[in-house]
């Protein structure tokens, strides 16, 4: 009786060959469930890159995906496009996820960084039409806390991931001062 079983599972449950990649079920992750639909689409077009170059599944990451949405935020309200970090992907330009998704495989560095086999972890955040994709090793590689320069001030992200803005330049009799007494 085993041995007709088992031959019936054989038969009838088609085997994963070894260099078929299992489909990945967002509908049971409650990291999928939070997005909006914009980014569902994202998600779904990556997992069919990922699943048509036979990479392993990438998880998406609750922690990235809010790191994400807060950048996009960010560049949102001051309306220009920055890369707040070198493992990122920023766009502007398309208001859903299958445009963006479309957008950075037409660029090769961003196109690279989707198809990275090194990346095991994810997050995508959107703001309007302001886009950001970031991915990491696992969870705990991924740096939360970064810096970014630019002409009007200096943004960095802190450990509570909130924005602040430098102090305003010292004045030149306040930088002669502390160079006398240094």
């Amino acid at each position: 009786m085993k041995r007709i079983l088992a031959l019936m599972m054989l038969l009838f449950v088609p085997a994963l060959k070894a260099n078929d990649i299992a489909p990945v079920d967002r509908h049971c992750d409650p990291a999928y469930l939070a997005l909006d639909e914009h980014e569902k689409e994202f998600v779904l077009e990556l997992d069919k890159l990922r699943k048509r170059l036979k990479l392993p599944p990438i998880r998406l990451c609750t922690k990235i995906t809010e790191d994400c949405r807060r950048w996009s935020r960010h560049m949102n309200s001051v309306k220009q496009l920055y890369h707040g970090a070198p493992y990122e992907n920023a766009a502007r330009g398309c208001q859903d996820g299958r445009g963006t998704f479309q957008m950075w495989m037409n660029s090769p560095p961003h196109r690279a960084f989707l198809q990275s086999k090194s990346n095991n972890v994810f997050g995508i955040g959107r703001s309007d039409m302001w886009w950001t994709y970031r991915a990491a090793p696992d969870e705990s590689s991924y740096a939360g806390g970064h810096r970014v320069h630019y002409s009007e001030r200096t943004v960095t992200q802190t450990t509570q991931r909130t924005y602040t803005q430098q102090r305003p330049p010292r004045r030149p009799l306040q930088q002669a001062i502390r160079r006398l007494f240094r």
